[in-house]
């Protein structure tokens, strides 16, 4: 006896060909998972970022309110800066007048025992108006005389001492006529120059 089988044989379902994709052969799995990272973790990093930043903001304000508060206080030393700088700078003068006096030592220019002699040699009648020891040892007297002899007394006692090592010479000289009270004098107004040997002739 022959059997046949006239049911209609239901073929199984095939997925379709996609632009050349076989979908069958497609890891559903690891395509959600790509969905899903790039829609949401791009999310949660961005809202990290955003807390860092803000985080960062706060910081930089604080800073900032930090940085000012230092300003004010410096700006409110600013008498105390001054008073500081003008106090350094009467040190340093201090510091130059001793290294003047030190010089003045060392080199033995005090002119202290030269004017005692000029004004012991000096005779009555005759009075200067301007006396200078310059820094090349050199002697300048302008003054006035009642007479001419008592210049010359005033050279030769100059000339005498050992302090000069030229002599000390009249450069300039002229009579003039000024007034005493009511009264019209004739007066030497001269200009006297000399080189200076020593300061100190006792200690040589």
């Amino acid at each position: 006896m022959i059997k046949v089988n006239l049911a209609v044989k239901k073929e199984s379902f095939k997925v379709p060909v996609v632009l050349g994709i076989d979908l069958a052969q497609v890891n559903w799995v690891v395509l959600l998972l790509i969905f899903a990272f790039y829609n949401f973790v791009p999310g949660l990093f961005q809202s990290f970022w955003q807390s860092q930043r803000e985080e960062a903001d706060q910081e930089l304000i604080q800073k900032n309110q930090t940085l000012r508060k230092i300003n004010q206080e410096i700006n409110s030393y600013g008498d105390l800066k001054a008073q500081l700088e003008a106090y350094n700078k009467q040190v340093e003068n201090l510091k130059e007048r001793t290294a003047q006096v030190e010089q003045i030592i060392q080199r033995r220019t005090n002119p202290h025992y030269l004017l005692e002699k000029i004004a012991r040699s000096t005779p009555i009648g005759v009075w200067f108006d301007r006396l200078e020891v310059s820094n090349e040892a050199t002697l300048t007297v302008e003054g006035r005389a009642r007479e001419y002899r008592l210049l010359q007394d005033l050279i030769n006692n100059l000339n005498d001492s050992p302090f000069f090592t030229d002599k000390v010479n009249l450069s300039q000289s002229q009579t003039v006529t000024e007034k005493e009270g009511d009264e019209e004098v004739r007066l030497e107004s001269f200009t006297l120059k000399g080189g200076i040997k020593v300061f100190d002739p006792y200690n040589n």
